[in-house]
């Protein structure tokens, strides 16, 4: 019958055989279809260590594949783990964006090349400090800053002092945004926290 599917088990073969029925009444095999229930249903030619089995959607098969990497990497291929850059190095580099933040000699000796630091230092002129005070080094020089997370910007301007530890700006060169600093009063070298900003300006 023009249409028919007959399935067989090949017990040979451990395999399932769909045979198709033609117009004339004759039989043909249409495909085969693995039937796996066990690794040993899955048919592989020489298998050897350093291979792993998987799924080829295309072909429509099981394939074996060498795995022989070296690396971790992600989509991008910008952020990585590599423990062979070079032929038997014996080091670990990770990387993050393409920059390596990770390096781990043969000996154990660890960088990490993005950790936050900065070196700064006072520029110039001396900084007086009261006898008996306590006070912040001025440190205005920077010598780097990895994570540019120190901040060594000083501020220069004419407050009134008319309230303690508020910030009276009378020429414009302050602002809101420096409540919390450190003001250093250049007539009486006395240090204070500002507490308030009034723009009187």
């Amino acid at each position: 019958m023009a249409g028919a599917l007959l399935w067989i088990w090949d017990t040979a073969n451990g395999k399932w055989v769909k045979l198709a029925g033609t117009a004339t009444g004759a039989m043909s095999i249409h495909a085969i279809v693995d039937y796996l229930n066990d690794i040993g249903d899955v048919n592989v030619a020489a298998p050897t260590d350093g291979y792993v089995l998987y799924w080829d959607e295309t072909a429509g098969e099981f394939k074996l594949k060498a795995v022989v990497g070296t690396k971790i990497i992600d989509a991008d291929g910008d952020t990585s783990v590599d423990v062979e850059q070079a032929a038997d190095e014996d080091i670990i580099r990770g990387k993050v964006a393409g920059v390596e933040a990770l390096h781990i000699s043969a000996v154990g000796i660890q960088t990490l090349a993005k950790q936050s630091r900065a070196r700064a230092y006072l520029i110039a002129t001396d900084q007086s400090i009261p006898t008996g005070d306590y006070v912040k080094v001025r440190l205005n020089g920077e010598s780097y800053d990895n994570q540019n997370e120190f901040d060594s910007s000083v501020k220069s301007g004419t407050a009134d002092a008319t309230e303690a530890n508020k910030l009276h700006d009378a020429d414009g060169g302050f602002a809101a945004s420096d409540v919390g600093a450190t003001v250093w009063n250049k007539t009486d070298n006395t240090y204070t926290t500002v507490t308030g900003f009034q723009d009187s300006g």
